[in-house]
């Protein structure tokens, strides 16, 4: 029998035809436009870049990645819920101040934002294990508030024009958590826990550019936003009884996907001098895929008779941040977004024969953007920090406990910090107060 045998050309046709199907696809893949870089704004306006503050004792220490006592370990460190040996329902609430003033051309324009509500509710209950502790827990809370009152105006002069801007948004996102710690040991500890994120916000933002040209022309734009955010996140912890006198911690945030799907009405009027303006009104729904990289903790707690020390640093890298799974870079390969490491340091202080706790912390927070944007009517001018004072939390709080069963504290923060573009400056002062009432039995 003839042996067949395959024209040449045949036998490179299949691996050509395969390698332009590859080449085609990695095509398509890089011409996918990634989004703007200044939409790392929007980690910071939707209250992203900030790690909730739920546990009144954690704030006024500052810190609670080693020292927490109660249910709100769930999420400082769910290693340190074995230190829980009895039922304990919890439910904390807060109230959140901020006020930013905004400097343009040494125009200074001031708001401010409150918002109070449910901060925390929970329970937990320890059951007896081989090697001490099995404590199981759940609850909700407060992940992520979204709370901003912005106004600038800003002027042109090469192009005769004048702008002014203002940004309303506020909303609340919840968790609910569920997890365990356990006792791996005499002296160790580990616990997981998971929480499903889910809320929104609602966000007005307000344009109005005046160009005075031949003939006057003023644009003015409303966006009416609804937005709803989804998603999850976990916590991973451990707990070394070193010493009497020393504890060390650790809690791992995992990283965290978040969905963000908005409704969006625009309202544009277009108005010339001495002429009649028009308006157009369009809706339109879209949906982003955030990505919150992970964050690590550790600290250590160091109790000495009447008197407990604790120390606490913590670590995100902002520069693995994405929108739709795209970093956010300028064309130049700087991340807008940048790592951020922060410091806490608290002291706190029983006294010896009445049921009383006091405690004071303070904090060095630096903030994410590495940029700006200068301009939020057009979106395309992104400025370098040039200056900034980090923030710095001061904190004070008290507990105590009635009946030995019922135990009541309450904790006040005040945060200050400002930054420097340089077309603007910008001064945020924050202030938080958590009250909280837990039952033992």
């Amino acid at each position: 029998m003839q042996k067949r045998t395959e024209p040449r050309f045949a036998r490179g046709f299949v691996p050509m035809v395969l390698l332009a199907v590859c080449l085609a696809t990695v095509s398509r893949a890089l011409a996918q436009e990634p989004p703007a870089p200044g939409r790392a704004l929007e980690f910071e306006d939707l209250g992203l870049t900030r790690p909730p503050d739920i546990s009144s004792r954690g704030a006024g220490l500052s810190g609670s990645v080693a020292t927490a006592t109660d249910v709100t370990a769930l999420i400082a460190n769910p290693a340190l819920l074995c230190r829980i040996k009895q039922r304990t329902p919890m439910l904390g609430l807060g109230r959140q101040a901020q006020d930013i003033v905004t400097t343009y051309g040494g125009v200074s324009s001031g708001l401010s934002s409150d918002r109070m509500g449910l901060q925390f509710i929970g329970a937990a209950a320890a059951i007896p294990v081989f090697q001490g502790s099995l404590v199981p827990a759940v609850a909700v809370y407060r992940a992520i508030v979204s709370d901003l009152d912005i106004t600038y105006e800003s002027t042109h002069p090469a192009e005769l024009r004048t702008d002014a801007f203002r940004l309303q948004q506020s909303g609340t996102t919840f968790a609910f958590v569920a997890g365990f710690g356990v006792d791996l040991a005499s002296v160790l500890s580990a616990g997981v826990s998971v929480s499903a994120l889910e809320g929104g916000y609602q966000a007005l933002r307000q344009t109005h550019t005046h160009t005075s040209a031949a003939s006057a022309v003023d644009d003015y734009v409303i966006d009416d936003i609804d937005g709803d955010l989804h998603g999850y996140v976990a916590h991973i912890g451990a707990v070394l009884n070193a010493h009497r006198h020393l504890q060390l911690a650790v809690n791992v945030t995992t990283p965290t996907a978040i969905n963000n799907a908005t409704n969006q009405t625009r309202e544009t009027t277009h108005v010339v001098e001495n002429s009649t303006g028009t308006t157009t009104r369009v809706s339109s729904s879209a949906s982003a895929a955030y990505v919150i990289p992970y964050r690590i903790d550790g600290g250590m707690a160091i109790p000495w008779g009447a008197w407990l020390v604790a120390f606490q640093v913590g670590s995100c890298d902002w520069t693995s941040a994405a929108i739709d799974k795209q970093r956010l870079r300028l064309q130049s390969g700087d991340p807008v977004l940048r790592r951020t490491v922060d410091y806490r340091a608290g002291v706190e202080w029983t006294a010896p024969s009445w049921p009383v706790r006091l405690r004071a912390g303070v904090a060095r927070l630096p903030q994410a953007p590495a940029y700006l944007q200068a301009d939020r009517v057009d979106n395309d001018q992104l400025e370098a920090i040039v200056s900034q004072t980090v923030p710095m939390r001061y904190s004070f709080g008290a507990g105590i406990a009635l009946k030995h069963t019922i135990l009541i504290d309450a904790s006040y923060t005040h945060t200050h910090g400002e930054r420097t573009t340089q077309s603007f400056s910008e001064t945020r002062n924050g202030s938080q107060v958590i009250l909280e009432g837990s039952y033992w039995f």
